[in-house]
């Protein structure tokens, strides 16, 4: 008996350790993976020189902090884990964007709903506006989006959650996941699918056997490190991505032996792309990227909640809690000093995720300005001359000199080009590295009759260019704009660039899924064209797609 006893006692206390360690490293992970998020946050504040991060937020409305708006509407405050953040100034920016701005991309618009609805404005005029007029306007992506301003209460007079829950199994492939077009699953779509299904899971059995289904497939794309990729490119917007699905549907990513390998987890795959300065790159050899620094971002974010049993990432719910209305970063970052901050650019529409801008940096000629200066000094001299034979009041000639020197001062931080000097002025190249070849074609649209589009569909034939060691697609690209006078307009952010159009021809403009690829090589690069760095010998091409690309041979 006695025997029996201790036996007994030593099993509680083995099952007490085992508890009390799991406990333990799940507390240390949460405390690493909040580390993490708090390093992203510092990185952005002193990126764009803000102390504030609420104000950051605001500030980027509709130029590319909606999915970071969305994470810090989901996002556990560490100081006061029952509260929430404060993001009404983010929504009214947002609302003041598209008061201002006309958005053309379906997916584009979706995302913008949607951080209405995760910022606390769900009864914005734009919600409902944008899901009845954008579910199903481009591909897959329009109804995965779709279906997460359904899920979050948005409505649409033409679809339901059943209608598109419907089209997202019938676009499932053989294989388990989904795609953008093709007969083989792409890991961020399928993640991305599996994460506006999910709500749906508990209680549609066949949504839920297409989900074990995908991943499945998820788990046999996983690599040895614990990351995953997309387009051939291993990256951890993918990973991140996988980290969101997981979660939306109860699975530990970090415990289930499904997505551990070689010993690794998806954190572990996360990890290997950060940087020190917080950031994370897309690439091992790459730099730091925007696009996957906020995905990174988001896949926390989703793991945090988790662990604190919050609920999917994708699933606002309106809670009773007390409002954060102060900086969420209870450490200000460190301001370094830097060259020259860019201004944040305007961003109209991307793909799948940005208004258009002509973004060819002016250069400054500034010849003019000692001239001009001279002028209106001249001519504030001459006016207060004649206010002395007038004998005019002292107020009089304080104006005079106030609005000279307010003229002046416009004209010193004003640059004023013509047309002409602007596309000839090519700025000079470094140490150049070797030279790449360039062709932009139009040959799908070739047939259209517009002035702009070429009869044998050739904007820019094969033409050689040197590089120098930090050049990228997008740089050569606008090299050859100003050097052959070609229109350009962007949209994105540092490091996801998409070309919105090329000589006056724009997305959107022939069909649901038209709009400007590249090539590099033959192949079609996984990042922007502002952050592809060219090698010697690259072959650079421009197409104009009906079809995402998949038209292009």
């Amino acid at each position: 008996m006695r025997n029996k006893i201790i036996s007994v006692i030593l099993a509680v206390i083995f099952i007490c350790a085992s508890l009390g360690i799991s406990t333990f490293a799940q507390m240390n992970t949460v405390g690493e993976i909040n580390d993490l998020l708090d390093d992203i946050v510092a990185f952005n504040l002193n990126k764009e020189n803000e102390n504030d991060t609420l104000k950051w937020l605001a500030s980027g409305a509709g130029n590319g902090t909606e999915f970071y708006a969305i994470a810090f509407s989901q996002r556990i405050p560490e100081s006061s884990p029952s509260s929430r953040y404060d993001l009404s100034d983010f929504a009214k920016a947002m609302e003041k964007f598209l008061d201002e701005n006309e958005v053309k991309n379906a997916v584009t618009k979706q995302k913008y709903a949607l951080s209405l609805i995760a910022s606390g404005k769900e009864d914005s005029k734009y919600v409902n506006e944008i899901t009845n007029s954008t579910i199903g306007e481009l591909g897959i992506m329009s109804f995965v989006f779709g279906l997460h301003l359904l899920n979050n209460g948005a409505v649409s007079e033409t679809h339901t959650v059943e209608t598109v829950t419907d089209k997202l199994l019938s676009l499932q492939l053989e294989d388990g996941g989904w795609a953008l077009t093709g007969q083989y699953s792409d890991v961020d779509i399928t993640a991305m699918t599996v994460q506006a299904l999910a709500p749906h899971r508990e209680t549609n059995d066949e949504i839920s056997a297409a989900i074990d289904k995908a991943i499945a497939t998820l788990s046999q794309k996983q690599f040895d490190d614990g990351d995953f990729a997309s387009y051939g490119v291993a990256n951890p917007d993918s990973v991140a991505q996988v980290m969101i699905a997981l979660t939306s549907v109860g699975i530990d990513p970090l415990s289930d032996e499904r997505f551990i390998k070689n010993e690794k987890t998806v954190l572990d795959g996360i990890k290997k792309y950060m940087l020190e300065d917080g950031s994370f790159k897309h690439t091992e050899d790459g730099e730091s990227n925007y696009m996957a620094t906020y995905q990174v971002f988001l896949g926390l974010t989703a793991l945090n909640r988790f662990y604190a049993d919050k609920g999917s990432l994708f699933i606002f719910e309106e809670e009773e809690e007390p409002i954060i209305t102060e900086d969420p970063v209870e450490n200000e970052p460190e301001k370094e000093e830097t060259v020259e901050q860019k201004e944040p650019e305007k961003i109209e529409e991307d793909i799948p995720e940005e208004p258009p801008v002509k973004d060819i940096v002016n250069i400054k000629s500034g010849g003019y300005k000692l001239w001009v200066s001279v002028a209106v000094a001249g001519i504030a001299v001459i006016l207060m001359i004649i206010c002395v034979i007038k004998k005019q009041k002292t107020g009089t000639f304080i104006l005079i000199a106030a609005a000279a020197t307010l003229v002046i001062c416009i004209v010193f931080f004003t640059d004023i080009q013509t047309a002409d000097n602007y596309y000839s002025a090519v700025p000079e190249k470094g140490e150049t590295v070797g030279t790449v070849t360039m062709q932009i074609r139009c040959d799908k649209i070739k047939d259209q009759q517009a002035d702009h589009i070429p009869e044998d569909g050739v904007i820019l034939d094969t033409t050689e260019f040197a590089i120098d060691s930090d050049d990228t697609v997008y740089d050569i690209l606008t090299e050859a704009a100003r050097k052959y006078t070609l229109h350009l307009e962007s949209t994105g952010g540092d490091g996801m660039k998409y070309m919105s159009g090329i000589n006056y021809i724009y997305e959107l403009a022939y069909g649901d899924l038209s709009g400007w690829v590249y090539l590099v090589n033959g192949e079609r690069p996984s990042v922007g064209c502002d952050a592809y760095k060219l090698s010697d010998g690259d072959v650079i091409e421009w197409h104009y797609s009906l079809e995402l690309g998949n038209d292009i041979d």
